[in-house]
């Protein structure tokens, strides 16, 4: 193999492994505590506005949000968050107006991403039933 083609193997190889929101691979069930573990912050907030953005050749979806809501990491009042564009890549589509729950992980230069797999993939398992009064 020539120098160039190997580089080019080692640079689809290293982009592979990373976990930027553009690509992802949702492995196995994820309860929403689940999720919030693996998470770097977890905030209920609106989008106020986006802005697409060109990383390492590949386009990504900056949303700016207004939290609402912390459950985990430093609360702050505008959020920003990137993600793919939606369709085969695993990015998110958010819409102005409506809130949501984001789950982001800080990436190794600082930026907090997320992506269809980030959230959780099935709903908590119920809590065990309250033993009747007369049980106890």
């Amino acid at each position: 193999m020539t120098a160039p083609l190997l580089a080019a193997c080692a640079a689809l190889l290293l982009r592979a492994a990373d976990p930027a929101p553009g690509f992802c691979s949702c492995a196995g069930p994820r309860t929403d505590a689940e999720a919030v573990r693996h998470s770097t912050v977890v905030f209920e907030g609106r989008p106020t506005r986006s802005r697409e953005v060109l990383r390492d050749g590949y386009r990504a979806r900056v949303y700016t949000f207004r939290a609402t809501r912390w459950r985990k990491g430093m609360p702050r009042r505008t959020v920003e968050v990137e993600t793919g564009l939606g369709g085969g890549d695993c990015g998110m589509v958010f819409q102005r107006g409506r809130t949501y729950t984001v789950y982001a992980r800080r990436h190794e230069l600082g930026r907090l991403g997320t992506n269809i797999c980030s959230g959780p993939y099935l709903p908590d398992p119920a809590p065990p039933p309250a033993l009747p009064s007369g049980d106890r």
